[in-house]
């Protein structure tokens, strides 16, 4: 399905885990929908916006892995405050109403140059998602679903330093020490891969 999908329509940019919050469950679809739905509308007035994505993924294709961190110009960015704050209503609520451990996916899709990159920016640096959450993780992932990649550049942000451990086992039990009982928000942009059991993989070392 990847291979039909990624120059026409859907590529997963972005999820979202969060520690202490929800079950990813149907309601949530839907609002991810109506969301998913204006930022295709968006897609189609991207240079009204000046958004700077579309050149960026244009070029980044030919030359390899693209890379992308978590900081954002917001005086350079229009036409996001309502996709922002729907997406930030749904994770700030969602922690409020409900206290079960868990972890919750929150994807973003749309073609490339749409600017969900951006989206996820100014979400992740926004003063309440700040305050919310006592860790925040910006990881890139590319083409390359590593989970043992993934997880050490996960555990190499907590920490800030690099990690010399060589094996997954050991590195998701180290990652899992890192996380417990702390609430985190982990942004993992320009994702392609849809392979259930590599994200369940991952998953299963921030629960």
């Amino acid at each position: 399905m990847m291979d039909i999908e990624r120059g026409v329509r859907s590529q997963v940019s972005t999820f979202f885990s969060l520690r202490n919050p929800v079950i990813f469950r149907l309601e949530m679809g839907h609002k991810l929908k109506n969301i998913r739905e204006r930022l295709d509308a968006i897609a189609e007035e991207r240079l009204k916006f000046h958004l700077r994505e579309g050149i960026a993924d244009l070029e980044v294709h030919d030359m390899g892995r693209r890379q992308t961190s978590s900081l954002v110009n917001e005086s350079e960015i229009y036409g996001r405050d309502e996709e922002k704050e729907k997406i930030i209503e749904i994770l700030l609520n969602n922690l409020n109403d409900h206290g079960h451990d868990d972890v919750s996916v929150y994807a973003i899709w749309g073609m490339g140059g749409l600017g969900k990159t951006t989206l996820a920016q100014l979400i992740y640096n926004e003063g309440r998602v700040k305050g919310h959450f006592e860790l925040r993780i910006w990881v890139c992932v590319s083409d390359d679903f590593d989970i043992e990649r993934l997880t050490r550049a996960i555990l190499e942000s907590i920490e800030g330093g690099a990690c010399n451990i060589s094996n997954l086992d050991p590195l998701q039990r180290r990652l899992q020490e890192k996380l417990s009982g702390r609430k985190f928000l982990i942004v993992l942009d320009d994702v392609w891969n849809e392979h259930q059991r590599k994200w369940d993989g991952l998953k299963d070392a921030l629960r």
